[in-house]
């Protein structure tokens, strides 16, 4: 971290002989001290980074897992701060610039599933378009449509219910 800090000066014009590394590591520390152990230091962080807070509900009771202890314990909802926010193509957004709406799911041909991931390819060896599958894709006997799939796809995709997704058989 304190090298990413001491680069941002270098680029705004500090002289980087002129950076005492003692200092920049003690300032580093103590800023992350100071926004991860205060309330106020917290919501700093949380508005420097285009988070959302919000207070916890007074009708809701809340206890704090402390694992380290092996404890539970109450916690007032007057101390409770949830933070919302994303992190687009490496950068921090506001959530409330974010939107969203779900991929409408097509028929693969070759096995049927309805699935986000389909495409349109041409199959060589029927000489047709089809509609098939990250996975059918990644599995078809022609190396051209297995070109068009990506293994990693399938490892990296979120959809968790998709019969072909390999996290279902890690969970299981």
């Amino acid at each position: 971290m304190t090298l990413g800090v001491k680069r941002q000066l270098v680029e705004a014009g500090i002289d980087p002989d002129a950076i005492p590394m003692d200092w920049l590591e003690a300032s580093v520390a103590a800023t992350f001290k100071w926004m991860s152990e205060t309330s106020e230091g917290g919501l700093h962080g949380a508005n420097i980074l285009e988070l959302e807070w919000f207070r916890g509900d007074d009708g809701n009771q809340y206890k704090i897992h402390d694992h380290q202890q092996q404890a539970i314990r109450s916690v007032k909802s007057e101390d409770v701060y949830f933070l919302r926010g994303a992190v687009i193509e490496g950068r921090t957004v506001p959530f409330s610039q974010v939107s969203s709406s779900r991929k409408e799911n097509e028929s693969c041909d070759c096995c049927g599933i309805n699935s986000h991931c389909t495409k349109d390819i041409r199959d060589p060896s029927l000489d047709r378009m089809e509609r098939l599958c990250n996975n059918c894709m990644i599995k078809h006997e022609h190396p051209k449509v297995r070109d068009e799939g990506d293994q990693s796809r399938c490892e990296n995709c979120t959809v968790l219910t998709c019969p072909n997704n390999p996290a279902r058989e890690r969970r299981a």
